[in-house]
């Protein structure tokens, strides 16, 4: 076993058991919202598991194939897909509810309640995790490994996602961009309108319905390269994300 990197903070140094959960997506216009809460062994490290910004997405891919198949390791992701967001009120209001159902996924069955490591700024009062330890810290996928595992696995599964929606609906570019808010994404929606994937509680999607209603030509137009498959509804597509790839 390798020796466990210091994060600098005490109570993350001395606990002995801890849950770390991390999210990709939150900014994207469109697509899922992907939290992953991961329980590890006690004094558990990686060198290879870092920061997911850091590191390659086949390496990415490596990792999450390696621990989902680690029966050492609880591993529990939350897919909050378009809708979803959009009914709990937003991506923030979102990522709250879905870092508590991960978390809660993780801590369930323990016998010792572990200390919770939440990348970020979040309110712990507001996870609905009453009677655990949580600690919120900004960059906590740098320093702690059971985060840093979490964020691999999470952007794999938002890019993963990705390619699924752009298969669905082509003309976006999300192969390329990912859902994030670029000028491509910008000049899609212009163009053609939302398409059901946008989150419609976002600031741009509101926007683009104001003064574009959807032109559906995601539905009509040819895609670039025949066949692209049936489009048989994209929540459908992404409950295969966890197996190995």
């Amino acid at each position: 076993m390798y020796p466990r990197r210091k994060a600098g903070v005490p109570r993350i140094d001395n606990a002995l058991i801890i849950v770390g959960s991390d999210e990709a997506g939150y900014g994207n216009w469109a697509g899922p919202l992907c939290v992953v809460a991961v329980l590890a062994p006690s004094g558990w490290d990686d060198p290879w598991v870092r920061d997911s910004k850091q590191i390659t997405d086949e390496k990415r891919r490596a990792l999450k194939d390696r621990y989902l198949n680690d029966s050492g390791f609880k591993i529990v992701p939350v897919l909050v897909e378009a809708p979803r967001i959009d009914a709990l009120g937003g991506g923030y209001k979102a990522l709250l509810w879905a870092h508590g159902e991960a978390i809660r996924g993780c801590v369930k069955g323990l016998a010792t309640k572990p200390l919770v490591v939440i990348d970020g700024t979040l309110p712990v009062d507001r996870l609905g995790l009453e009677g655990y330890e949580i600690l919120t810290l900004p960059k906590a996928d740098q320093k702690v490994p059971e985060v840093a595992l979490a964020s691999c696995i999470a952007k794999t599964l938002q890019v993963d996602a990705m390619l699924e929606a752009d298969r669905l609906y082509p003309r976006y570019g999300f192969s390329r961009h990912k859902g994030y808010g670029t000028k491509e994404h910008a000049a899609a929606l212009e163009r053609l309108g939302p398409c059901p994937i946008h989150r419609t509680s976002y600031a741009p999607i509101r926007k683009a319905l104001q003064t574009k209603q959807p032109q559906k030509l995601w539905e009509v137009e040819p895609a670039a390269e025949e066949p692209r498959g049936p489009r048989e509804g994209f929540k459908q597509l992404t409950e295969n994300l966890l197996k190995p790839t």
